[in-house]
């Protein structure tokens, strides 16, 4: 029983049924008292020969079929009327959204379809609207970070026109200039990355390779990062296969030990582990770093987020952001563990499909 009140109730459908059939009602409750009084006089008439009767009585059948039919017609109109009325709201509400406008909020009591269709719309609504201040803040950050270098660059420019330069500060003015001009390579690398892989549903070029080896060879991409600290390794990397971008992971796996390297006070040890089931592969990157607070480790993978705000010392933000997308194309995922001043820990999981 209470399906069936919930179907009527809360759907559409049933309210469509329910409204119909109480037109009916009401039309055939309405013209049979109308009716009803003629008819008696009717049958209370002697003398009337029977075609007589049968004549009136299909005039009184055919004015009860019409006023029935008025009744319905009008009641569907006011019927429709409503139905239509949040089918209008709805149609407004999306032109609104298709000006730009996001901040538009549709409010419903009820529970059919209709307001289903108004939920996935305020969902939508908010979604688009959070997409666009992404979109602005992005747009914003690479422009700052964009400014930065070039002045930097324009301004040591200026200064090696000066002939009166000594060789020693020209030498040093022209390798910042270089190192300037690096940033800005890497930064658009990133950004280009980045916009490829929000721009993809699936990964392109899969195949089958050896895990372990893949990130034996990021390390061997970063060996000037880390002798330079005099940091060591820790090795527990069990031969593994997996299907997938082997040129991606290359990046997950530098990105990640790149952060840890930069983060890891010297002489320290940085510890990467393999474990596998029978269809999951869990890779933990850990270090004995600075470790991060819990509002670091909530954004730590949104886009030119930095926890220190201080951009250019320790990069742009992008490159967690980039290892999170590659991680999702391949149906991981990525979490991190980590504690102020006891390191942290980055634990990938892929499933072996």
């Amino acid at each position: 029983m209470r399906k069936i009140y919930n179907y009527f109730r809360n759907t559409l459908q049933g309210k469509i049924i329910i409204y119909f059939f109480t037109t009916i009602l009401l039309s055939n409750i309405i013209t049979f008292f109308v009716v009803s009084p003629i008819i008696n006089k009717m049958i209370s008439k002697n003398g009337k020969n029977l075609i007589l009767l049968l004549k009136e009585f299909h005039g009184i059948k055919f004015l009860i079929l019409s006023i029935s039919f008025i009744i319905c017609v009008t009641s569907l109109c006011f019927i429709s009327t409503i139905v239509v009325k949040e089918i209008k709201k709805i149609t407004k509400a999306m032109n609104e959204v298709a000006e730009g406008n996001f901040d538009i909020y549709l409010q419903t009591k009820e529970k059919d379809e209709i307001a289903q269709l108004i939920f996935h719309f305020n969902e939508m609504t908010k979604k688009l609207k959070n997409t666009a201040y992404i979109q602005k803040d992005f747009v914003n950050n690479i422009s700052h970070e964009l400014k930065t270098p070039i002045a930097s660059i324009q301004g040591f420019a200026k200064i090696l026109k000066n002939n009166n330069l000594k060789d020693k500060d020209r030498e040093e003015y022209i390798n910042i200039i270089i190192d300037e001009s690096k940033r800005l390579e890497n930064l658009s690398s990133n950004i280009l990355r980045i916009s490829k892989l929000e721009n993809q549903d699936v990964l392109e070029n899969q195949s089958k390779f050896s895990l372990d080896e893949n990130i034996r060879k990021s390390i061997l991409l970063l060996q000037n990062k880390w002798i330079e600290k005099n940091i060591d390794f820790n090795l527990n990397l069990p031969k593994t296969y997996y299907y997938g971008d082997e040129e991606l992971f290359i990046q997950v796996w530098t990105n990640i030990i790149e952060n840890a390297i930069k983060f890891s006070n010297e002489n320290t040890q940085i510890k990467i582990n393999i474990e596998k089931s029978i269809d999951l592969i869990k890779v933990y990157i850990e270090d004995e770093g600075i470790g991060m607070t819990d509002e670091v480790k909530e954004y730590i993978f949104d886009k030119f987020y930095q926890e220190d705000n201080s951009r250019g010392s320790k990069g742009y933000g992008l490159g967690l952001a980039i290892v999170k997308r590659i991680v999702e194309l391949s149906n991981g995922k990525i979490d991190v563990e980590s504690e102020v001043n006891k390191g942290s820990r980055f634990i990938i999981s892929l499933r072996m499909d």
